[in-house]
């Protein structure tokens, strides 16, 4: 089930949303609902949701802000504004903070309904182009558990700075140990093997329109665009925005 967080100062349209419409039948459970944008808030970095419907004016955090403030924790998280305000300003925002979609109130629970269908597809596509990398790493195939362990876990937190102290420090085994062993089943050195699950998260990444090409730098571990820039280029004989577009051809 895909959990996802209702939020609305307004508590008999959050209750609505969250009660009256059958997300079971979607794949989907509401997890919790929040009546302010600081509950809101608390409960995004709780329970970390897969879908975030929230109004937009509420008087102490807005939605805009406080999906700002949590965006960092929930990167994946598709996000649903819904506004009584047909502003450009709100909708600029939204789309500069990745909004999957801006509904206007009042609303049909069936409009509401199609545009969470079509966000759990999203999720569902990207999370198994996600699995896709790791089933078709010829890397990962036929090796011993503690290293397919290790190497599974590197592909998952490829955005973090992950280093050979910090995997000893994980499964507790010692640096050199690790690297003896990815090197032996690999044919690779530690940093070879992890630059190679950065630009394979690249490119995954660079497919979906929400990430702007300098924030896929960062999504892969690289703090200086530049550099990702190098390395990419290194990789596939071209840059990451000549990659986008060959792929929208």
């Amino acid at each position: 089930m895909y959990q996802i967080i209702v939020i609305d100062d307004n508590q008999a349209t959050a209750n609505m949303i969250a009660h009256t419409i059958d997300w079971a039948a979607i794949g989907c459970v509401v997890c919790h609902v929040a009546y302010s944008g600081e509950m809101g808030r608390d409960a995004i970095i709780k329970y970390k949701p897969d879908l975030i419907i929230t109004d937009i004016s509420m008087p102490d955090i807005d939605g805009l802000k406080m999906v700002e403030l949590t965006q960092e924790l929930v990167t994946d998280a598709k996000i649903i504004f819904i506004s009584a305000y047909d502003k450009f300003k709100y909708a600029q925002t939204a789309i500069s903070l990745h909004a999957f979609g801006y509904v206007l109130k009042p609303f049909s629970q069936d409009e509401l309904v199609r545009l969470v269908e079509k966000a759990v597809a999203v999720i569902s596509r990207e999370r198994k182009a996600e699995e896709k990398v790791l089933e078709d790493d010829d890397a990962l195939q036929g090796l011993p558990l503690l290293l397919k362990s290790i190497l599974e876990y590197i592909h998952i937190h490829v955005s973090e700075g992950i280093s050979l102290e910090h995997l000893s420090r994980v499964f507790d085994i010692s640096p050199s140990y690790i690297s003896t062993l990815i090197r032996k089943y690999t044919g690779k050195r530690y940093m070879d093997f992890l630059t190679d699950a950065r630009m394979k998260k690249a490119k995954l990444l660079l497919k979906n329109p929400r990430y702007r090409v300098e924030e896929v730098s960062s999504e892969v571990g690289y703090k200086n665009y530049i550099t990702f820039y190098r390395v990419f280029v290194q990789h596939f004989g071209t840059s990451p925005s000549n990659y986008r577009d060959s792929i929208k051809e």
